[in-house]
């Protein structure tokens, strides 16, 4: 469902006329987050985005959230990239937002050389998050609402 979430943000994005790097179209990639974080580097992309679905011990858990680090360069940067996204990721699902959160250990975070945002979208091991991750139409909600969120931190209209 990750790949699914980040091929239809692919093609909405690139309607809009932007340029997308993605690291992976099909499921059988084998690249560490560091190989990840380097091709965007090499790339020279305005901002990487990591796409991810949680998973919690508790199935209570639910909802969605960004994650930054807080070293290095492009902290504020981030912070406000994942702000937004935050946002309208639960303003386009119904998703309950579980805001920014730190954390300087994620590889793919800290390797890239531009704003970096990795986005937590639900959680599997919520029975209702996991239900509605598993729907196209849902899906389609949240890359739409990940777009929005970009267009918000680069300041441009919304399409």
């Amino acid at each position: 469902m990750v790949l699914q979430v980040g091929l239809k943000l692919k093609r909405i994005l690139e309607e809009q006329g932007a340029t997308v790097v993605i690291t992976r179209t099909t499921n059988n990639v084998m690249l560490t987050n560091i190989d990840r974080a380097k091709m965007l580097n090499a790339a020279g992309v305005d901002v990487a985005l990591q796409l991810h679905c949680n998973s919690w011990k508790s199935s209570k858990s639910h909802g969605s959230s960004c994650y930054i680090r807080t070293t290095g360069n492009w902290v504020a940067e981030s912070r406000a990239l994942a702000k937004n996204i935050s946002k309208t990721m639960s303003q386009y699902t119904g998703f309950k937002n579980l805001g920014v959160k730190v954390y300087n250990e994620y590889m793919s975070l800290n390797w890239t050389t531009t704003p970096s945002v990795l986005l937590e979208m639900g959680y599997l091991s919520n029975r209702s998050d996991d239900l509605n991750l598993a729907k196209d139409e849902f899906r389609e909600k949240l890359a739409y609402g990940i777009y929005v969120g970009l267009c918000q931190y680069f300041g441009r209209e919304v399409a």
